[in-house]
């Protein structure tokens, strides 16, 4: 039997490294040396604080994903047990959190910087109850 090619991969490959994580980190820590400029970051928290006060639940099972420093510090009182994730330096994307997990992910400045940001989504899709709340905010194409 003459076997018939699809075109496509056998086994997807891994997504290129857009993103210098090492370098990235190394520029943000310079910045700070500087002295912290966070209009910017306070600008979308605010921004983030004003749409959740829209929704009228209660969140138990919140995380904060990849938001540089304290940015979302504004939302701790609405939501004391906020669980932040870290962006890991070496460039690792893998979300901690099993399937539908959580009720609601926030992100603030930080997806911007995914090297495969549809297979984060997908990874904060699963890990979201069926009723769970994605509220984020990056820096779009032509912003700069």
């Amino acid at each position: 039997m003459i076997g018939v090619t699809s075109g496509m991969a056998q086994h997807p490959p891994t997504p290129p490294a857009l993103f210098d994580r090492a370098l990235l980190h190394a520029r943000q820590r310079r910045a700070q040396m500087q002295g912290a400029v966070s209009f910017l970051l306070d600008r979308v928290a605010e921004d983030m604080a004003e749409r959740l006060a829209a929704v009228m639940r209660e969140f138990h099972t919140p995380v904060d994903l990849w938001t540089p420093g304290e940015g979302l510090a504004t939302l701790r009182p609405r939501l004391p047990s906020i669980e932040h994730i870290a962006l890991d330096a070496a460039g690792a994307e893998k979300l901690p959190f099993a399937p539908e997990s959580l009720d609601l992910a926030v992100s603030a400045l930080a997806l911007q910087f995914v090297n495969d940001l549809p297979g984060v989504l997908a990874q904060v899709r699963r890990a979201l109850k069926p009723d769970g709340l994605l509220l984020a905010a990056m820096i779009g194409g032509d912003s700069l």
